[in-house]
């Protein structure tokens, strides 16, 4: 069962070792090891009643820094100084690769503990999939360059006859939307027997403006899919039919 080290106000033997060490101002690479090692000892001995299965990682601790220190304070003499030139290794060297790698995963640890402040504040929404919406292209059985020049043909013929009215008498503006002229449309398709002449349409409107709101009036009812345009064969007349149940 794994717990949590906690002795005093410290997280582990390291722990205490990084405290004193920051709290003496000393460079983590050369650590005084004896004046340390006095301090951390110090410590120890001011903990009467802990518990000592967890006090043996400090007692573990105390013990690797006491044979740091005697190995850094015996007497020179060949046989140390030989084993020293065997090892090549700084006493210090393993303690300082724990400490700087304890030093980092608290660091890590603390700012996680930063985002873990922060992120109880944020609120998550899942994501809202919505499907793909259907492209509905209007039901046309007939080229739509067809259906457009023949509106410009309507339109030039009936731009030409306003032209010529406008010597004779003065012709007021008149106002039409496409929502009067689509009941029109409908209208006029339920007299005929559910199909429309498309120039016939086209041709009644007395204004330049009543034929271009009546033709935007045809494309709605197409796109609304109400209605539909075909034309048999070229050069036929195009029909407007309205859909069943429409």
């Amino acid at each position: 069962m794994s717990y949590k080290i906690v002795l005093n106000s410290f997280q582990g033997p390291l722990d205490l070792l990084l405290h004193l060490i920051e709290k003496n101002k000393v460079d983590i690479y050369d650590i005084p090891i004896a004046e340390i090692t006095f301090q951390y000892m110090q410590y120890i001995n001011q903990w009467k009643s802990i518990d000592l299965e967890i006090a043996s990682e400090f007692l573990i601790m105390a013990a690797t820094l006491l044979e740091i220190k005697s190995k850094m304070l015996l007497p020179d003499n060949d046989e140390v100084e030989e084993q020293l030139m065997i090892e090549e290794v700084d006493p210090r060297q393993e303690l300082m690769r724990r400490l700087i790698e304890y030093k980092k995963f608290k660091q890590l640890s603390l700012y996680l503990k930063e985002r873990e402040k922060s992120e109880i504040k944020v609120i998550y929404k899942d994501p809202e999939y919505y499907p793909e919406l259907e492209i509905r292209k209007p039901d046309v059985d007939l080229d739509m360059d067809v259906l457009f020049k023949t509106f410009q043909r309507l339109l030039i013929k009936k731009n030409m006859l306003s032209r010529a009215k406008e010597d004779f008498h003065q012709i007021k503006r008149e106002v039409f939307t496409i929502e009067e002229k689509t009941k029109d449309i409908l209208k006029y398709l339920e007299q005929d027997g559910q199909s429309l002449n498309f120039n016939t349409l086209l041709e009644q409107c007395e204004s330049r403006n009543e034929l271009i709101t009546m033709f935007l009036a045809v494309l709605e009812l197409m796109k609304m899919r109400i209605i539909v345009v075909k034309q048999q064969e070229l050069f036929d007349e195009i029909l407007i039919i309205k859909k069943d149940g429409k």
